[in-house]
């Protein structure tokens, strides 16, 4: 009789020993998945900042090359405007001293 009840407090620990690594085995898996899905939600966010700076890079270039231009179309008519000068036809106009005006 007492090895009976030996055997039965055995079987007993032995399932609550069972469900318990199943129930450890079942929470490892659930944050390995956490886990898996955390890191595909920042690779995936990563990826679309590398995206958005790939496109903030491009607008920037397409900037510069218009402000390029610009300068240079600036700076011909610098030199431009100087030649003129030279030779009394600036903006400005003759200037005449003495005189009437």
């Amino acid at each position: 009789m007492h090895l009976v009840k030996v055997k039965k407090m055995e079987e007993e620990m032995e399932e609550v020993f069972r469900k318990k690594v199943q129930e450890k085995t079942e929470r490892m898996v659930k944050a390995e998945r956490d886990m898996e899905e955390r890191m595909r939600r920042e690779h995936d966010g990563v990826e679309e900042e590398r995206v958005e700076v790939g496109r903030r890079r491009e607008e920037l270039r397409r900037e510069v090359e218009a402000w390029e231009a610009a300068m240079e179309t600036v700076s011909a008519k610098s030199v431009d405007s100087i030649g003129k000068r030279k030779f009394g036809f600036g903006t400005i106009g003759r200037l005449k001293f003495g005189g009437k005006t």
